[in-house]
């Protein structure tokens, strides 16, 4: 998983993050032996239910966000 995670910090498709929103990458074992990567969503679920977004905050947020536009990345190989 290291070689892994460092190849895709090294094409820039993954960057440090330091967010209390980050959700944690593991490894769940196949039944046929071999490994799939896998994100935990519990520490953001928490985060979620204790602290709800102001409606006055988000659509100060969402205001912003209009002009600027999403891309997405996709590994066809990988499945990323």
């Amino acid at each position: 998983m290291r070689r892994e995670v460092q190849y895709l910090l090294e094409i820039t498709w993954l960057s440090p993050v330091a967010s209390p929103w980050s959700s944690p990458c593991i490894l769940v074992p196949k039944p046929d032996g071999t490994s799939r990567s896998a994100l935990t969503f519990e520490k953001s679920m928490r985060l979620r239910c204790q602290t709800p977004i102001p409606y006055r905050e988000w659509r100060i947020a969402s205001i912003t966000l209009v002009p600027l536009s999403l891309s997405l990345k996709l590994d066809l190989l990988k499945g990323y």
